[in-house]
């Protein structure tokens, strides 16, 4: 009986092993390691195309993790996938997580494309996600400019076909018809015309010898009446000298008055005389005019890095904000104001957490209304130094990531305007409100 009590003992020891060594080597053959550490991330798609459980995970080609998730999210049109990555890969901030075509039957994985920032995301935090574009839509990417060309030039054919039904219809070939009967008939004019003037000429040819011969006579008469002819054109020559110099004589005075005159103003300028002679020789406007170019940049500078010197208006605090500024600029008194404020935010934010902050912050909204454009939304945190040529940016931080909002506004008829003001330099820029303590988007 002992026997038998040993060898079932013996027969399950054995069936744990095989068990072990069973579930061992399927997670092997998945690339499952159980004894190494791993880093779980998840990734948020809105479609993965064909990406599924044990898909491996590439960076630069080289697997580094798989696939252990894919999951349907509540609303049916996102999927969460969930990733092991070996924990001796740390991923940095803003990498990509991009699905694509391992070969060229489709087997689907997720490449890594890292980003060049310095620090990395934690375990369980959600990565950026992307889909590479599959072969079909890169070949119609190719081919969308040559249809787009071919439609048009087809386009353009049957304009120019519709043209020319339209001109050659029945009445303008009709009209042709007529046209060319009348251009025939124009030419068996102008052949008549011609016989007719040929006729006239043979007719009238000793009338035209008498005619060219009197025209011979005539410019033999004024030949010999050359002398004649010199005498009076000395005659006309004589009288405008006359008539020239008495006028001439009378200009050429009254111009020499007007260089007198103009040497004299000419001269007092050169000398420094006169008001023209002041502004050309004495630089004092143009120091005074350089002096109040300076003292106005100086002044237009002080407005924008001391606005509540000028501007009352009062900001509402995201929970937490970011005066951004290019602290070289400011007076050491500014800078001193900028140290205290940094400090005291300090240790503002030492008394509450972020939870605190943010329900803070819906409590100040719950009724009223506020506008906002929204720079930046990023899962992740974002560097103070990207919005270093904004006055104002507000950080706000809710389930979705982190927002950043700048331009806060009252009125939303304004928000078009400021929206334009910000869209070159962030083009993902967008109109945010806080109505009833609830963040919406316009």
């Amino acid at each position: 009986m002992a026997k038998s009590k040993k060898r079932y003992i013996l027969y399950g020891f054995m069936a744990i092993i095989i068990i072990a060594i069973s579930y061992w080597g399927i997670n092997y053959l998945k690339g499952i390691g159980l004894f190494s550490d791993r880093n779980v991330y998840y990734i948020k798609y809105d479609r993965i195309d064909g990406l599924d459980v044990s898909s491996a995970v590439t960076v630069n080609g080289y697997k580094i993790g798989q696939v252990t998730e894919v999951n349907l999210n509540d609303d049916l049109k996102s999927l969460t996938v969930k990733i092991d990555v070996s924990s001796d890969y740390n991923i940095p901030d803003s990498s990509v997580a991009e699905i694509y075509s391992m070969d060229l039957m489709g087997t689907k994985g997720i490449q890594l494309v890292l980003s060049d920032k310095e620090t990395f995301h934690k375990q369980g935090d959600f990565l950026i996600g992307s889909i590479e574009a599959s072969l079909k839509d890169q070949v119609s990417m190719q081919m969308l400019p040559i249809k787009n060309q071919a439609e048009d030039l087809m386009k353009e054919l049957q304009n120019v076909i519709e043209i020319i039904s339209y001109i050659f219809n029945d009445e303008t070939r009709d009209n042709l018809d007529k046209s060319f009967a009348s251009i025939k008939t124009t030419l068996a004019n102008l052949e008549s015309a011609s016989f007719e003037l040929d006729t006239l000429l043979i007719s009238e040819r000793q009338r035209l010898a008498n005619i060219i011969l009197n025209i011979d006579n005539i410019t033999t008469t004024l030949s010999g009446s050359s002398e004649q002819m010199t005498n009076i054109l000395s005659n006309l020559s004589d009288f405008s000298d006359t008539l020239a110099a008495v006028d001439l004589a009378q200009t050429i005075k009254s111009a020499n008055d007007v260089l007198a005159n103009l040497n004299s103003i000419t001269t007092k300028i050169n000398s420094g005389e006169g008001t023209l002679g002041n502004l050309l020789y004495n630089d004092t406007l143009y120091q005074n005019l350089e002096r109040t170019s300076r003292s106005l940049d100086k002044l237009l500078t002080d407005i924008r890095l001391n606005p509540r010197k000028y501007i009352n208006f009062s900001v509402i605090s995201f929970g937490r904000s970011i005066s951004v500024t290019n602290e070289e600029d400011l007076s050491p008194r500014d800078k001193r104001y900028l140290d205290r404020q940094r400090k005291k935010n300090e240790k503002k934010f030492e008394r509450q957490t972020e939870n605190d902050a943010q329900s803070h912050l819906k409590d100040d909204f719950i009724n009223d209304s506020f506008y906002f454009i929204e720079i930046k939304h990023s899962g992740t945190k974002i560097n103070a130094e990207v919005f270093k040529n904004e006055n104002e940016v507000f950080e706000y931080i809710d389930s979705s990531g982190y927002h950043y909002f700048t331009a806060l506004h009252y009125d939303n008829k304004n928000s078009m305007t400021l929206l334009s003001l910000y869209q070159p330099e962030y083009p993902d820029s967008r109109i945010a409100a806080f109505i009833d303590g609830k963040l919406k988007y316009i």
